[in-house]
């Protein structure tokens, strides 16, 4: 049954009792079932990922993959010896991180143009004549608006 230490236990059975002493039957009420083999199997690297950082249930989406993308996902997979899953969600964090970072600075390049329009601005003169004072005795506070 898969590559078994002297102990008869696969290796990823003492990871698993190590993190907070968790063990199979801790496994199996976390996760509604727990087996290695027959229909009931889960993914041994989600098994132990949900193990370490107590992470609950994910949800199902299904969408289509290009080709070309299959496969590279395929390979990233092996390489970085996780499953495609994971990949795919770390993917999706740091795209929809980037897009909020995006729609965040076009909010505040919307308000920085409201601010202009309004006049609610200091002259750049004001900003220099001010940066001048820096590092002296007389260090002037900023320019208001």
């Amino acid at each position: 049954m898969g590559s078994e230490n002297e102990a008869g236990e696969l290796p990823f059975q003492n990871k698993v009792r190590l993190i907070d002493g968790n063990s199979e039957e801790n496994m199996r009420q976390a996760t509604g079932s727990f087996s290695l083999c027959g229909t009931d199997c889960h993914d041994i690297n989600a098994l132990y990922y949900n193990a370490l950082f107590r992470v609950s249930p994910m949800s199902t989406t299904s969408f289509r993959l290009d080709d070309d993308l299959e496969e590279k996902l395929e390979v990233t997979a092996k390489k970085l010896q996780r499953t495609k899953s994971w990949i795919i969600n770390d993917a999706l964090r740091q795209y929809i991180a980037c897009e909020e970072q995006k729609l965040q600075m076009l909010l505040e390049t919307q308000e920085a143009i409201a601010d202009i329009e309004a006049r609610r601005v200091v002259s750049g003169d004001e900003v220099m004549e001010w940066l001048s004072t820096w590092g002296t005795p007389g260090e002037g506070k900023a320019p208001k608006v």
